[in-house]
């Protein structure tokens, strides 16, 4: 029985230290990403240390880690976006990321590709992911592959006077009823568009 307390002492000693291990390379791998935004923002290290605190309020409250939140922050700060529009950014790239089994810098790529591709704002953020999620839920397609194929067509889409729902909803359609990979339904549809667009200007 002395042998089974030293043995779990023992256990709880290593427990404690590997708990103490990853802490510590979260506050580093925290303060790199932070230090990251903060010269790429003009802010200083400790302005982005007092965000923390809003940072891991959104992370629990859209089921995502701190880490991941911060990520997709530095992301978006490099793109030279404004406080307030980081802020509606990261969470609906949170909420992309969760809907659709995206990685958080996946997320913000077709997020971005979306935003930039149709010129919209970030506070269409969230209209972009209630469509996709709207379409996802009516039809055997995934939120990502649609997010996936959006990312190959949005700028000669919206050159061509579509919009990003009516878009959204003829690519569901591809998908779903050829089930090819949305990257070349993306591609076929992109290309499409510009055969098109040459015959229109040929006439």
């Amino acid at each position: 029985s002395e042998m089974c307390i030293r043995d779990s002492i023992g256990i709880a000693v290593q427990f404690a230290r590997n708990q103490l291990q990853k802490m510590k390379e979260t506050y580093l791998d925290l303060d790199a990403s932070l230090t990251q935004i903060a010269v790429v923002s003009g802010r200083t290290r400790d302005q982005m240390w007092d965000m923390i605190g809003t940072y891991n309020e959104m992370a629990q409250r859209l089921g995502a880690t701190t880490s991941q939140v911060v990520e997709s922050s530095k992301l978006y700060f490099q793109q030279g976006r404004s406080q307030s529009e980081v802020m509606e950014l990261v969470e609906q790239t949170t909420i992309l990321a969760t809907i659709s089994e995206l990685d958080f810098a996946d997320a913000t790529n077709y997020l971005t590709a979306a935003i930039n591709g149709f010129k919209l704002e970030a506070d269409d953020a969230s209209n972009i992911t209630d469509i996709w999620a709207n379409l996802a839920a009516k039809a055997a397609v995934d939120t990502n592959e649609l997010a996936v194929a959006i990312s190959k067509v949005a700028s000669i889409a919206k050159s061509a006077g579509a919009d990003i729902e009516t878009t959204s909803a003829f690519l569901t359609k591809m998908i779903e009823t050829t089930r090819e990979a949305p990257e070349n339904l993306g591609t076929a549809l992109k290309t499409i568009i510009a055969r098109f667009q040459e015959l229109k200007d040929s006439t």
